[in-house]
Parts: structure tokens; sequence; C-alpha cells
């Protein structure tokens, strides 16, 4: 089999913020839950896949605490490194925030979302309290900002200045999805940036969604036509559903590519310019575009 990167669970829809730039603005009020069964599926294929790393997001995991908590044991138990995608607002008072981490059992690290967006929300102060527990309790913490143009990501790298000395900020733009459609995202013609392209992605972390659906990437489960689509943990045994990455030529490819690789899966194209000229937000923008209509099984 493929050799696998993790698991990413969507485990709530779960949140009381409305971020400007939120790809599932649609369904935060829903307040629905993933099954516990289909997360102890994952967890107990992840020996087999050999996978070390799960990663619990939402929605706002934390605002389904005794769901994240329940989860979190079931993979400490398996022994599994646990990280948890979050804006940080369980920090707002530190000694509460301390407290809900002592009782998540596993986790080894943390990526805070705080930009110009979750910073309506979320104070700076309340982001900082988070790194500071995780320092306390050497759970590896990293900053994670979506901006829409360079301008927004340089006034995130000044707010937060002190601590890039010693943890990652990283910055990215958002995907044109849900709320951030409205945004006036900077964009680029693929013409211009292509040669420049990734060559590794996060495609291999294992997307599951709240239905337990299961996608090569996190973004695939936001694009049309099925695209890296794997199958259904509630139709399909997780080792059908996960032995399925080894027959999806596109998921092959990408992975041993990276987005750079669609500068050749363009050039058996006849329509190639159509899409040179087109433009996008972000190199997963351009891959999922192009992805979805284009034929991979011969490359």
């Amino acid at each position: 089999m493929t050799k696998l990167k993790g698991i990413m669970l969507n485990i709530c829809s779960t949140c009381h913020m409305h971020c400007k730039h939120c790809s599932n603005i649609h369904t935060l009020r829903d307040r629905k839950l993933m099954d516990i069964a289909i997360a102890e599926k994952c967890i107990n294929e992840m020996d087999a896949l050999g996978l070390e790393t799960i990663t619990l997001v939402g929605g706002e995991p934390f605002e389904e605490f005794e769901h994240l908590r329940i989860i979190c044991e079931a993979a400490y138990n398996k022994g599994k490194k646990i990280r948890i995608i979050t804006n940080g607002f369980w920090a707002y008072d530190i000694n509460d925030g301390e407290e809900k981490l002592s009782m998540l059992p596993g986790v080894s690290d943390i990526v805070l979302s705080s930009d110009l967006y979750h910073l309506e929300f979320v104070s700076e102060s309340t982001v900082r309290n988070a790194v500071n527990i995780c320092k306390k309790k050497n759970i590896s913490i990293s900053i994670h900002a979506v901006c829409a143009n360079k301008e927004d990501a340089k006034k995130v790298k000044e707010i937060y200045k002190d601590l890039g000395k010693y943890i990652l900020i990283n910055t990215g733009a958002p995907m044109p999805i849900g709320a951030a459609k409205d945004l006036d995202i900077e964009r680029f013609k693929l013409r211009d940036r292509i040669n420049r392209f990734s060559k590794y992605c996060s495609i291999g972390n294992i997307y599951v969604d709240i239905n337990g659906n299961v996608y090569g990437c996190c973004n695939a489960s936001l694009a049309v036509d099925d695209f890296l689509f794997n199958g259904n943990l509630l139709e399909k045994s997780p080792k059908e559903v996960f032995g399925m990455v080894d027959k999806d030529a596109k998921f092959q490819y990408l992975q041993k590519n990276g987005p750079r690789g669609l500068k050749n899966v363009l050039a058996a194209n006849e329509n190639r310019e159509l899409f040179f000229d087109k433009e996008y937000t972000c190199e997963c923008d351009a891959c999922v575009d192009i992805s979805k209509s284009m034929k991979y099984k011969d490359l």
C-alpha cells in the first residue's frame, strides 16, 4: 500500500465564531458530531497502515469537549500521537485552559488558527495563553494564519513577531470556498506561478468527514465530482476504503510530484492554455480545479 502520512478526523461541525473566510460557514450551527464508532474504526486501522499521528479538526473541536476527550483517549490507548487544530478560545482563562489540556491524553501537537479573521473573535492574549500552556506542557505549538493578501500576512507576522522567534507561524491564502467566496483574495495567473509550486503538499493525510466519507486530502472534501473520494466507512470496512488509495491514479501522482507536477499534467492536455491563463488563490485551488478535469492514469 502507498505510504500514507496520517489520518485527519473532522469530529464536529460546531463553532461559535463566524469568520469571514470560513469554508464551513453554512454548517457551524448544526452541532453535528462524528459517530464515535467511525473514529474508532480509523484509530484501530492505524497500526495496519503504519500511521502514528491522528489530527482532530472541526468546526472547533474544543466546543464539543467531551467528544474530543473520548476520541483523544481512544487514540492514546492505541499509542498514537494526537494533533489538534483549534482557534484557542479555550485558553481565555489560562488556568482553565491548562486544566482542559490536562484532560486530553496523548496530545503532542497543537496548531492554532489565528489571523485577522479569527482575531475578531479570539483575542491575541488568549492565543498567547494557549502558546504558554503548550510550552509549559511540552506540547509542540504553531500558528496557522489564513491571509487574503501579502499585507494581511505581514500584519499577522508583526502581531506575533516575538513568538515567531521560537514557534512556526505559517501564512497561506484561503480556498475561494464558503464565506471566502465573498472575500477580495489576492490571485495569480497559473502561468506566472506554476514553476514555483511546491513539490510537497498534505495529500496523504487522509481526511475523514463527519459522515464517514474518506478523501485523499482535506480540500478534496470541498471539491466536486468526487475528487480523491475513496468511500464511506459506514458502508465499507477501513481496509477496503483505505485500500482504494492505491487504485487512485490522481492520488498516486500528486503524492509523488506535489502541486508542481500539475505542469506535466497540463502539458499533455490540449486545453492547457485555458488553465495557464486562469487565476487562482493558492496551490490547492489550482490543484482541485485542474485535477478534477484531467486524466492521470497514463502519467
